[in-house]
């Protein structure tokens, strides 16, 4: 039993207790470490794309349209697409 702010007693868990989960707490937790999560994988891909470009030679690249300086930048691209 505890009383509201107007002095009545009342039966229960008191707003401010009721307001503090634990469950919320850890959903919020989860979320924050799925972000990372996501952000280490995106970093990743982008790393292997890059190094993948940069493996081939010139022609091939011309082939594919991308200039060789321009390589993080379509790294960049194909990340944001893949996580679309």
């Amino acid at each position: 039993m505890y009383h509201d702010v107007h002095g009545s007693p009342r039966a229960g868990i008191p707003p401010l207790v009721q307001a503090w989960s634990p469950i919320r707490s850890i959903q919020a937790i989860e979320r924050f470490v799925m972000r990372l999560a996501k952000g280490y994988e995106a970093r990743q891909l982008r790393r292997a794309a890059i190094r993948d470009l940069r493996r081939f030679d010139d022609r091939i690249l011309r082939d594919l349209g991308i200039e060789r300086g321009r390589i993080p930048e379509v790294a960049d691209a194909q990340v944001a697409a893949g996580r679309r």
